[in-house]
């Protein structure tokens, strides 16, 4: 562990949902997650046999702009917004709800290699009726965050500008992201791989 963030970020039980025999989905937090759930799939959290699983991937700063939505929702009532927001704008990753589809999909990668097929988030509909999410979106919160955000967003924007509807595996996708953005993978995923090879 790095830090005291990782195992939330990144914790060490993932699960999948069984939509038919041997096809699956990874449920996203902010990419119908709930609606998938409330729709009574079997979970999975035995990745054994399993080399390829469905993803909803959605636009990167609404799913972001959602996610904080979320993250504010659940709020301890003793603490201040503005303050919470200043924390996001500034540490930008602090939960689930809002940090990158990229960041869930390296920690499922982690505990088992696997393909990723990447569609867009519109076609959970093929799949669910349900509608879990119901929230009134916070026009205001579109205004609050800056160009930092969408830096590390550039790691979801080649998951739906690039290579959405491609069956990948994370070294595809990180391919695409030093391809297309090779500053946000020297800051990012590079400065992380160098950090781990300073530890082995």
């Amino acid at each position: 562990m790095l830090s005291y963030l990782d195992p939330i970020i990144f914790p060490n039980r993932c699960e999948l949902l069984e939509i038919t025999p041997q096809r699956f989905v990874y449920p996203i937090f902010k990419n119908g997650s709930s609606s998938l759930y409330k729709s009574g799939f079997r979970v999975v959290t035995d990745l054994t046999g399993i080399d390829q699983v469905d993803v909803f991937v959605r636009e990167p700063r609404e799913r972001f702009i959602s996610g904080v939505q979320t993250f504010l929702e659940h709020l301890d009532p003793s603490l201040d917004k503005k303050t919470a927001l200043y924390f996001v704008n500034e540490y930008l990753f602090l939960n689930r709800h809002f940090c990158p589809q990229f960041h869930w999909l390296l920690n499922l990668a982690r505990q088992k290699p696997m393909q990723f097929r990447l569609l867009p988030f519109s076609h959970i509909k093929e799949i669910t009726n349900k509608n879990a999410n119901k929230s009134q979106r916070d026009s205001q919160l579109a205004d609050v965050f800056g160009p930092r955000i969408d830096f590390y967003l550039q790691l979801d924007r080649v998951l739906h500008e690039d290579l959405i509807g491609q069956t990948v595996s994370m070294g595809d996708i990180v391919d695409c992201v030093r391809i297309k953005y090779p500053e946000a993978y020297q800051e990012i995923i590079r400065y992380s791989e160098n950090i781990c090879d300073a530890l082995g």
